[in-house]
């Protein structure tokens, strides 16, 4: 197998391209709605010598808008990412019921 190809994985690109795309996503979530809003506060209380409400009001608003930003991308990958079967889903560890052990074992009536 070629360098190359074992450094991809099944999209085609490298298997560090998925991480870089949620981290600069949620990056921008982040600091975009921020910065924006602490120029905007800033600009808006010398205009109306409001001096530190709009700041505040505009960067509440910034973080609120950061909020469901990084939700919304961090449910957008993870619909990507197929889910691990936990062991109480019966997947990879056997029975799909705690109580529900191999046979002969637990607890017994007598």
């Amino acid at each position: 197998m070629n360098e190359n190809q074992s450094n991809l994985n099944n999209s085609g690109g490298p298997w560090w391209k998925p991480g870089v795309q949620i981290f600069s996503e949620i990056s921008t979530w982040i600091f975009v709605p921020i910065i924006l809003a602490l120029i905007a506060g800033k600009a808006l209380d010398k205009h109306y010598g409001t001096k530190p409400t709009l700041l505040l009001v505009s960067a509440g608003i910034a973080f609120l808008i950061s909020i469901y930003g990084i939700v919304k991308a961090v449910r957008k990958f993870s619909n990507k990412i197929q889910p691990l079967k936990s062991p109480l889903s019966g997947g990879l560890y056997g029975s799909s019921s705690p109580d529900k052990g191999r046979a002969g074992e637990g607890l017994s009536k007598k």
